[in-house]
């Protein structure tokens, strides 16, 4: 869970953050998890709940894509974390709060994330992500 449900609001647009720990690797999609909740190193980090099975999700919820074991790959691409915002209208997938290298890897910001039933990558499938335990 995000540190402060009101970071939801104030940090799309702020610089990225990169985590004390995760200085030797720049920006990262996790260093956004890691420094603004408890989920701690992606070695431990462990699959829940599917985020569309879910519906009563809490705002901030830290969450994830996962291998076919419930571990995070900690891959060039393919894989993703962030913090969930919000199930989109028509509940057509998800919005979420995170660092992404698309349109800027310099920034924080919200994006939706489109169901696409596990077709294509994974990082773009709001039915990839589970939440962090």
């Amino acid at each position: 869970m995000i540190s402060d449900l009101s970071l939801l609001t104030t940090l799309p647009g702020k610089d990225a953050v990169v985590p004390a720990s995760d200085q030797g690797y720049g920006v990262q999609c996790v260093g956004l998890v890691k420094y603004y909740s408890s989920c701690g190193a992606t070695a431990v980090w462990k699959e829940g709940d599917l985020v569309g099975e879910s519906p009563g999700l809490a705002r901030g919820t830290a969450i994830a894509t996962f291998d076919e074991n419930g571990k995070y790959r900690s891959a060039a691409s393919g894989n993703h974390a962030c913090f969930f915002i919000s199930f989109m209208p028509s509940n057509t997938g998800i919005t979420v709060l995170e660092q992404h290298v698309w349109p800027d890897p310099n920034k924080i910001q919200t994006r939706n994330i489109i169901y696409r039933g596990g077709r294509g990558d994974p990082s773009n499938d709001a039915n990839a992500y589970s939440v962090i335990l």
